[in-house]
């Protein structure tokens, strides 16, 4: 298992705070992220990720696009939506799964299945340093291509958490399981949030 990089705004106008997504297009990952967007005034879009995005971003039928840094990069869509916002404190939360077909696993020798657990224990130990260093020669690559970015303040931070309203929609998301008979909805929600409250002190 492992994490994306931090969230970051790519737009195609200009993006001196976050206020400047208002009224304009945007595209982002999942349910959730389209409610914060929504939220914080945005128009979300819905659309698959490939180049088609970069196109959109281009032709002016995006206006932003609000995706893991890496992603974003990825794409080049500093090239087309320059006006960069990001924070190392703001997260989209996907994880990403490693994952191998169970039969093929059970095929490997003994060996190999130990090997490949090592990796995992070298790999934990050692992604926040190397995501880390990647994330800032990202940061001076987007600046090389021309990309004009600006790292958010705590309160820039704050006041986009409030604008999403996640709390709110982390209630209706609990509420909307428990109707599905998903007893455990409420007391999985409070525990991540309680682990998310301690890691930030």
């Amino acid at each position: 298992l492992c994490t994306g990089y931090p969230v970051a705004f790519f737009s195609n106008k200009s993006l001196n705070t976050l206020e400047n997504i208002k009224g304009n297009r945007w595209r982002t990952a999942s349910f959730w992220h389209r409610s914060f967007l929504k939220n914080a005034g945005a128009i979300p879009v819905t659309m698959p990720w490939g180049d088609g995005v970069s196109k959109a971003l281009e032709d002016g039928t995006l206006d932003g696009l609000m995706v893991n840094m890496d992603s974003g990069y990825e794409i080049k869509a500093q090239k087309v939506a320059p006006n960069i916002l990001l924070s190392k404190d703001l997260w989209l939360g996907h994880l990403y799964l490693l994952v191998m077909n169970k039969d093929t696993w059970n095929g490997l020798a003994n060996e190999d299945r130990q090997a490949i657990r090592r990796a995992a224990e070298t790999a934990y130990k050692t992604l926040g340093t190397v995501m880390n260093n990647s994330f800032d020669s990202q940061l001076e690559d987007l600046e090389k291509d021309g990309a004009k970015v600006r790292v958010l303040d705590s309160e820039e931070v704050e006041q986009w958490k409030t604008a999403t309203g996640y709390t709110q929609l982390q209630s209706v998301w609990v509420k909307d399981q428990e109707k599905k008979g998903v007893e455990s909805a409420s007391t999985v929600m409070k525990k991540v949030r309680d682990i998310i409250t301690d890691f930030m002190k």
